[in-house]
């Protein structure tokens, strides 16, 4: 079952938004880029969104990051990184009801164990952006861990990277 299959048939999303939004998006942003392609895109940009909403507000900060990470990601332009960071901000509301599993599936399936590595990195750096990589953030870094199918030992490596911004540790 391809990525797209599985968030259509496994997401509910509410009455006023048509059900394969996100592909559609994205595919009309970027004809240029095959399904798979796409699909990890989403499920990275997904990812990455998640743990900035999970306060419930993505900062400026965090979008920006987000653009960084991405173009870095995929060899990419600004241009693309910030159309892809739009995309994703704009639909993450609704796509926040959505499992993890939904996500992380997709790119243990696909992505190599470094390459899913340096995804939980990207995560680190945009819950660090805002100056404070909270608890909440790390929970749910945590638990993508998991779902991308790597050790603790992947998530505290990863965790190190953004020390210094750690809400457990940070003075007050």
């Amino acid at each position: 079952m391809t990525f797209w299959k599985f968030i259509e048939k496994n997401f509910n999303p509410s009455n006023d938004k048509p059900q394969g939004t996100l592909e559609a998006k994205l595919k009309h942003e970027f004809p240029e880029f095959k399904e798979l392609k796409l699909a990890e895109i989403a499920c990275i940009s997904g990812l990455l969104a998640r743990v900035a909403f999970v306060d419930l507000n993505i900062e400026e900060s965090e979008k920006v990051n987000m653009k960084k990470s991405l173009m870095k990601w995929l060899s990419a332009s600004e241009d693309l990184a910030n159309k892809l960071t739009e995309i994703t901000c704009s639909e993450t509301e609704t796509l926040a009801g959505t499992e993890n599993h939904c996500y992380t599936q997709f790119l243990k399936e696909n992505l190599s164990e470094s390459k899913r590595y340096q995804i939980l990195e990207m995560l680190f750096s945009v819950a660090a952006s805002d100056g404070v990589a909270d608890n909440s953030e790390s929970e749910e870094i945590r638990i993508i861990t998991k779902g991308l199918g790597l050790e603790h030992k992947h998530f505290v490596s990863a965790r190190v990277s953004v020390k210094e911004f750690l809400g457990s540790l940070k003075s007050h």
